[in-house]
């Protein structure tokens, strides 16, 4: 089927008008209307064409028909490091240097920018070759992620907490990374089977894991995600349908949204569909500069 392209200004101009639309809360409203309105990202254009395609610009349109639109899964990104957002454009490089062996580990210093981060890589596997990957993926991320780093290890055996997590997100969990508080990156089997720009943009989301958790704590039911839980309710929709898993989820893939598409024209788009989340983003990242 063939679905004519609307502009988002005929959209919104129709869709102000639409009684569905007066169905909504203030805060779904301001969702929906942000949703709609991105010119450039690729979440807007999906959810235009299936407004288009649906027929769901005609005075008579059900209100769930358009609320449903919000958190559609076949419109939501399932996971952002699957989404084809463009990478920034760093212009950096790595060096890669020995250091001191450990038991069962080759161990490698991967230097960016002035700053060395230790690579402990499992002696089963080709050092050489997985350190190079590695020192790519650090040198094509903004400072902002390297700076949650203290380390990377790179294991030969799957996450061990894939079972809890499927059991806990309700869908099936293969880890290709995971990083806490201390900043030690874990790159388990999983990410060698990504191409090179999900494997970064998974490292954004690790990344983002670190962060929030040094913003406000480890236990996402403390008072100190408050703001996140009541950023998010105003926000109304959510980067992508991992997100909704936990608050820790919808941290680390806002952080990866904010930081990937800075700098760019969705920047804007996505600040307007997540304006509390990307305030508190950026206000974290203003007080780790201090």
């Amino acid at each position: 089927m063939i679905v004519r392209r609307v502009s988002p200004a005929v959209l919104i101009s129709t869709a102000r008008d639409l009684p569905a639309l007066r169905a909504f809360t203030p805060r779904g409203q301001k969702a929906f209307l942000a949703l709609i309105s991105g010119a450039t990202n690729q979440r807007s254009q999906r959810v235009r064409e299936a407004i288009v395609s649906r027929g769901l610009l005609a005075p008579k349109t059900p209100a769930d028909k358009l609320v449903g639109l919000l958190d559609d899964p076949d419109l939501t990104p399932v996971v952002l490091k699957r989404e084809a957002i463009a990478l920034p454009k760093t212009g950096l490089t790595y060096a890669l240097s020995p250091l001191p062996g450990a038991p069962g580990l080759k161990r490698i210093a991967c230097t960016v920018a002035g700053r060395a981060i230790p690579l402990d890589i499992a002696s089963s596997l080709d050092a050489r070759a997985i350190a190079a990957r590695i020192g790519d993926a650090l040198a094509s991320v903004p400072a902002e992620v390297r700076a949650q780093l203290s380390s990377v290890f790179v294991s030969d055996a799957k996450n061990p907490d894939d079972d809890y997590f499927t059991d806990l997100y309700g869908v099936q969990v293969l880890a290709a990374m995971g990083c806490g508080k201390e900043g030690r990156l874990h790159v388990f089997p999983e990410a060698m089977k990504q191409d090179r720009d999900t494997f970064v943009r998974n490292l954004f989301h690790e990344a983002g894991h670190t962060f929030s958790i040094r913003a406000w704590g480890r236990d996402e039911a403390g008072a100190g995600w408050n703001p996140w839980r009541a950023a998010a309710a105003e926000d109304v929709i959510a980067p992508s349908y991992y997100a909704t898993c936990s608050v820790h989820e919808d941290a680390a893939e806002t952080f990866l949204l904010y930081l990937i598409s800075r700098g760019t024209p969705a920047f804007k788009e996505y600040q307007a569909m997540f304006p509390k989340r990307f305030a508190l983003i950026e206000g974290a990242l203003a007080r780790a500069n201090r």
